[in-house]
């Protein structure tokens, strides 16, 4: 209601006592109204709240809220009040609810694509057998020897030097004494980058300058030269670095123990083998002889070249898929083999099945299984009768030829292929032989007199002409005449000329001997390229 009450100061209705009572509170709570510093309220029981001189409503007002914080419970919240600056601070101390799980992130960057795998090359097939000779042309006219000096033997060093080998593959300075491949694995390298100081920190500079085009580089491991091992050839001029050689390279041979990679600070022992000068050219022989007569074409050859893919063995006999990359024979016994079943996918999950329905496209092509690790020297060899499609893999019908050892499980292998060569072209006829005489000469009458026992029947020949008339008493019989000669013998086939031949390096070792080191070998290994230094 409004203040002070309307019709105040009161004076109908009530006594005069009254009334001035009334008017007097009235005034009094006008009068404290009007004071702001005194006047608060009033309570519900009539009672005036008032502040000292000085005080203020919002002093009270802070000082209210203030204690109902206070005075309260709180949760994972604590409450301070500043009564100075009239403050209240709110400090959260819990933790809510976990909120709910935010989106996925984006896919990160596709990783680099790792390095290619080793390609293996199988091993040449065996060389089919050379055809009898033809028979040899005219030789011509031998010419003049020439008279050209031979070029003088190039120098041959037999111990090379130590370089440490150095991880990475980059065209840059390697430390004091390393060398580096331009590939992690060595059988794809093309780029040496050879310090020009040894392991020791002697200068190599004259050393390395032997490495010219065409010139061998021997890398073996001091320790484990069995596996740790390499052959290249230079294929150009070498370049200087700025304290290193640059040296283009192509390799001839990598360890058996496969392809490597060789960690840091390895010492490797570097042999560097330079081609000899050639010798000026002597003067020109004499003139050509003619060219012999050309022979007749050669027998069909046993093996025309080899071919391989790797795969993993399984031990299983069931025939069914073997697995992407897996092949599997039909019987645990090797020489009971009637069956293989190949997966149409390689180890490296290459589709190989219009290569795999090649392998029955000529009679005689064999299939030769080989492990492609050292030292197992395990192998399978089965004649090859038909390939059948049998989806998702191939089943070969096979004839067991030869094996040694057993399957590992898991294992790598090189399925190969050595095809039949074509068949050659038949042999000329050869010459017919002369033709006999067709009668033998007249026998003599025999003298009269007793019969001569009868010689022994003679093959069907001529008939002898008749012997003239006696004048006297018929004498006996002659012997028979000799049998004249009859066809003249057939001459001999022409002999078939040799076939071509296909074959390839197989070394994995080069060694200098004398000739009197090379005479005491007793074999010469075969996988040993041996150079006679006298």
């Amino acid at each position: 209601m409004p203040w002070p009450p309307t019709g105040s100061p009161f004076t109908d209705n009530v006594s005069e006592v009254e009334a001035a009572n009334v008017n007097d509170i009235i005034t009094a709570l006008e009068s404290h109204m009007n004071n702001a510093t005194a006047v608060h309220g009033i309570t519900d029981t009539g009672q005036l709240v008032t502040f000292g001189v000085g005080g203020n409503l919002t002093e009270l007002a802070q000082d209210i809220v203030a204690a109902m914080f206070s005075g309260g419970t709180q949760t994972g919240i604590s409450v301070s009040y500043n009564d100075t600056t009239g403050v209240l601070n709110l400090t959260v101390t819990g933790s809510g609810a976990t909120g709910p799980q935010g989106p996925p992130g984006a896919t990160g960057p596709v990783g680099a694509t790792g390095a290619a795998g080793a390609n293996i090359v199988g091993r040449t097939g065996p060389t089919g057998a050379s055809g009898p000779a033809g028979p040899t042309g005219a030789t011509g006219p031998a010419g003049a020897t020439g008279s050209g000096a031979t070029g003088a033997t190039g120098p041959i060093p037999t111990t090379g030097h130590h370089w440490y080998y150095e991880a990475g593959t980059a065209d840059a300075l390697p430390g004091t004494g390393f060398f580096r491949l331009n590939h992690a694995n060595a059988s794809s390298a093309s780029f040496m980058y050879i310090h020009n100081s040894v392991a020791g920190g002697s200068s190599a500079t004259a050393y390395l300058a032997l490495a010219q085009t065409g010139a061998l580089i021997q890398v073996m491991h001091l320790t484990s030269s069995d596996q740790y091992r390499a052959l290249y050839q230079v294929t150009s001029t070498p370049t200087d670095g700025g304290g290193y050689v640059k040296i283009p390279i192509t390799p001839f041979f990598v360890g058996w123990g496969g392809d490597w990679s060789p960690t840091v600070s390895q010492t490797f022992n570097i042999s560097i083998i330079p081609p000899g000068p050639v010798g000026p050219t002597g003067p020109g022989g004499g003139a050509t002889g003619p060219v012999g007569a050309t022979g007749p074409a050669g027998a069909t050859g046993v093996g025309f070249g080899y071919e391989g893919e790797v795969f993993r063995a399984s031990t299983s006999n069931t025939m069914s898929d073997p697995g992407s990359g897996y092949f599997r024979f039909n019987n645990a016994t090797v020489s009971s083999v009637t069956a293989i079943a190949i997966d149409n996918l390689n180890n490296a999950s290459l589709d190989l099945s219009t290569w795999l329905d090649t392998l029955d496209d000529q009679a005689g092509n064999v299939l030769t299984i080989r492990p492609t690790l050292y030292p197992d020297s395990a192998y399978f060899k089965f004649g090859i009768t038909s390939v059948t499609n049998s989806s998702g893999y191939r089943t070969l019908a096979v004839t067991w030829l030869d094996h040694s050892g057993t399957l590992s499980n898991g294992s790598t292998y090189l399925v190969g292929i050595d095809r039949a060569g074509p068949a050659g072209a038949t042999g000329a006829t050869g010459p017919a032989g002369a033709t006999g005489p067709s009668d033998g000469p007249t026998g003599p009458t025999g003298p009269a007199g007793a019969t001569g026992p009868a010689g022994p029947t003679g093959a069907d020949g001529a008939m002898g002409a008749t012997g003239a008339t006696g004048s006297g008493s018929t004498g006996p019989t002659g012997p028979m005449g000799p049998t004249g000669p009859g066809s003249g013998a057939t001459g001999a086939t022409g002999a078939t000329g040799a076939p071509g031949s296909l074959t390839s390096p197989d070394f994995n070792l080069i060694e200098a001997v004398t000739q009197a080191e090379y005479d005491l070998l007793d074999p010469p290994l075969s996988t040993t390229l041996y150079i006679i230094v006298d």
